[in-house]
């Protein structure tokens, strides 16, 4: 508690602990790493200003009378963590939310549980009561609004649905007349081209967050990764991923198959056949054979032998890191792609290396980009809110790992002769048939008056006829390169966030961008061309 007219600290709080002990019949959750327990969620006062309500990680509600000598009276049911709060306008009920995805409306006198309120399929993160207090509404990462009676614990109106945020990946399908979205709560949805409407199908999974996914080339079958959990607060999301990849049928909805590896899992990509998926974990990519369920495993090891790779064709299991080696001195992989042929797998790393490897015996071919040994910084602090990646090494000590240029997107040209890799800082190309494969033949940087402009790449597509390559940036801007002078041809201008993706449906006339801002862009691929300036052919 502070003085905000003087600045100083008037006293402390304290009383949240580490994930306690559950009453009897209340499921048990997973308790989080040591580095989060205890974290202080949400601070909400009455509105007399007479007692604060805490949410935390330890899945509990305080409410702390400041007036007194700070005693709390513990509210105790949720199983999740407790990442929203709301009083009534007259202080007397405070309501909760969590990522167990309940709401809890408790006596605040009394301390008693009135009702419990459930039907979202993903976790709390927004409360409001009506300024009579005989309606709270609660949102949640599911994308919907739902409305309950505080008087008599039931459910009214109509659920508002219809928010996606985060759309993660499109695909159209075989004749590009349907366009299928995934968001970043796993809901499925299925666009009309033509009208730029949604049909009547669309498919929910119950997921908090899916961390990584891919749709497979023909746009039939999606593989995801799901989260148990996620955190909604002001300054971001931290989130849970679980260890297990859903390959979905995108037409039902139904789970087709799943794998189950160590938790981890990023950067699922379909080979061009749609029959193997390549993903990482630490610094270990796999290539599982969705059919035979066979695998081979590539593993990128640390330091001075990061370009010596150990590969071993085995059946299901985790990656083992080698004996006395730390996750973070592992290459940290970023962005995977096949060759359109599915012959090769290219990698990039946060260090900002990228690699490419033989898919059926996972040989090392070449190496594309060395590693500066100034582009990774390793410090120690208490905690780490703003690290690149950050990794327990004791108790209240963190190993923080910043990276200077770390690799970000990888993509090929259609006929596989060019090879772009993406970063914060710069995209570069490669010419596959000269077999020169060392060195880049083209570096896009955008300069402008003689001052290098940082746009980075998000996402990266090459044009059906390879010369023009396209960017999606973390700002929301979609730009055009010339793929032989690497001069800018335009931007165009849409999403209000970073692009996610973009993708050309079959017949190579419409371009969709999707991203963070929640919004799919369908864009007339002929009418860019026929704006465009000469593109020096």
């Amino acid at each position: 508690m502070w003085d905000i007219t003087t600045g100083k600290k008037l006293y402390s709080l304290r009383g949240h602990e580490d994930p306690p002990v559950q009453p009897l019949g209340v499921p048990s959750s997973p308790s989080p790493p040591p580095i989060y327990q205890k974290q202080i969620l949400v601070l909400v006062f009455s509105p007399d200003g007479r007692t604060l309500a805490s949410g935390s990680q330890d899945t509990t509600v305080r409410l702390w009378n400041i007036t007194g000598k700070g005693e709390s009276t513990l509210l105790q049911q949720h199983t999740g963590w407790t990442n929203v709060l709301a009083f009534s306008s007259d202080g007397e009920m405070l309501a909760s939310g969590s990522t167990d995805k309940t709401v809890l409306l408790w006596d605040t006198i009394t301390g008693k549980l009135i009702a419990t309120f459930t039907g979202h399929i993903n976790g709390i993160n927004a409360l409001a009561f009506s300024p009579d207090g005989k309606t709270l509404a609660s949102g949640s990462t599911d994308g919907t609004i739902r409305f309950w009676n505080t008087e008599t614990g039931d459910a009214i109106a109509t659920p508002i649905v219809g928010h996606t945020e985060w759309v993660k990946a499109v695909a159209f399908s075989k004749d590009s007349t349907t366009l299928a979205s995934v968001a970043f709560n796993g809901t499925i949805t299925f666009w009309d081209v033509k009208t730029s409407q949604k049909t009547t199908r669309q498919i929910t999974r119950p997921r908090d967050w899916l961390t990584t996914l891919a749709f497979s080339p023909d746009g039939a079958q999606l593989a995801s990764v799901g989260a148990e959990s996620t955190m909604v607060v002001d300054v971001g999301r931290t989130v849970n991923p679980d260890s297990l990849i859903r390959l979905t049928d995108v037409s039902t909805g139904r789970e087709v198959v799943t794998f189950e590896d160590n938790k981890g899992i990023s950067n699922l990509t379909f080979s061009p056949n749609g029959k193997t998926i390549a993903f990482s974990n630490h610094g270990n990519i796999r290539l599982w054979n969705t059919e035979t369920d066979s695998n081979i495993d590539i593993s990128l090891l640390a330091r001075d032998d990061v370009h010596k790779a150990a590969h071993h064709v085995h059946g299901n299991g985790g990656f083992e890191l080698p004996p006395g080696m730390m996750p973070h001195q592992m290459p940290q992989i970023s962005a995977l792609a096949f060759s359109p042929d599915g012959k090769k797998l290219i990698s990039g790393t946060m260090e900002g290396n990228i690699q490419m490897w033989d898919t059926e015996t996972g040989i090392n071919l070449v190496s594309f980009t060395e590693q500066d040994p100034d582009s990774v910084k390793h410090r120690v602090e208490k905690a780490a809110p703003d690290a690149t990646v950050a990794t327990t090494i004791a108790p209240n000590m963190t190993l923080v790992t910043t990276y200077q240029d770390p690799i970000s997107t990888l993509a090929f040209s259609l006929d596989g002769k060019l090879l772009a890799g993406g970063s914060r800082k710069q995209i570069r190309l490669w010419n596959m048939e000269t077999g020169n494969w060392g060195k880049g033949t083209t570096s896009i940087n955008n300069r402008k008056e003689g001052r290098e402009v940082f746009h980075g790449a998000e996402a990266l597509v090459f044009s059906p006829d390879g010369t023009i390559l396209i960017n999606g940036d973390g700002n929301g801007r979609i730009q055009l390169w010339n793929t032989t002078t690497g001069d800018e041809l335009t931007t165009l201008n849409g999403h209000t966030e970073g692009v996610e993706t973009l993708r050309f449906s079959s017949d190579e006339k419409t371009l969709v961008s999707a991203g963070k801002d929640g919004t799919i862009l369908l864009w007339n691929w002929d009418k860019i061309i026929e704006n465009l300036p000469e593109k020096g052919k």
